[in-house]
């Protein structure tokens, strides 16, 4: 294996030692850790080194293992509470362009134990609409916003919802398949809908992005074209969020 002692080389592996802990197991020894970044014992000890120092790792005593440390934890907490204040606004100029697109009412949803809960929302400015406001509380299991959220969930937590839902039926093995959601008067007689994911750094879903409207305005065609565009808008955010496919 070649090794390079250039300081942005370094800089990049020891990045690569970090996200070792995001793709494999929370604790790893130096040995395990050395073949996942495909370095030597000796070089990646010296980077181990220098990143438990600065409290990115910590070592078990008893275990002989990694694991991250403090400062990842801070570095985190600060990440996350930054997106808390600013998940709306890095969504809202998605939903205005979707917006502009259609006319129709477009919709943000997060999951608020057994119901989805409506964050943000633009109206249509068509006469005929269905006025859903802010902080209104919906069914999880009915519509497309609802049905996107559950199916990005295991069944445990699903159970945990007490929610009568089988994951791996076809109508959500559809959903992850396509990366969207359409629903047909699921909800309420007349009002189509599509809906998409977004995810965070972590790959966990958070929230869905939603069009609604009169079946007399969306066709199936439409809908599906809806779907297609929301699902574009949910992985641009979701990347401004952290996620990596």
């Amino acid at each position: 294996m070649v090794e390079s002692k250039t300081p942005t080389r370094s800089i990049e592996r020891a990045f690569d030692i970090l996200e070792c802990f995001f793709k494999e197991k929370q604790d790893l020894t130096l040995m395990e850790i050395s073949a996942l970044v495909d370095l030597s014992p000796s070089t990646a000890h010296r980077l181990i080194a220098t990143l438990e120092k600065r409290n990115y790792l910590v070592r078990d005593s008893e275990s002989k293992k990694y694991h991250l440390g403090s400062m990842v934890a801070k570095l985190s907490s600060v990440v996350s509470g930054k997106m808390g204040l600013d998940f709306k606004m890095i969504v809202r100029k998605y939903m205005v362009e979707v917006h502009n697109l259609y006319n129709e009412s477009t919709s943000l949803y997060v999951m608020d134990g057994d119901k989805r809960l409506c964050i943000d929302r633009i109206e249509s400015t068509h006469d005929l609409r269905r006025v859903i406001t802010i902080g209104s509380m919906l069914p999880l299991g009915l519509g497309a916003a609802g049905r996107v959220l559950i199916a990005y969930l295991t069944q445990d937590e699903i159970d945990d919802l007490y929610l009568d839902v089988d994951i791996n039926s076809a109508i959500y093995q559809n959903i992850r398949k396509q990366g969207y959601c359409v629903s047909e008067g699921e909800r309420e007689l007349g009002v189509f809908a599509a809906a998409a994911p977004i995810f965070n750094f972590t790959g966990k879903i958070i929230a869905s992005l939603s069009v609604s409207g009169p079946s007399v305005r969306l066709g199936n065609d439409t809908l599906n074209q809806i779907g297609l565009v929301l699902k574009e808008k949910g992985l641009q955010i979701s990347k401004e969020l952290g996620y990596n496919t």
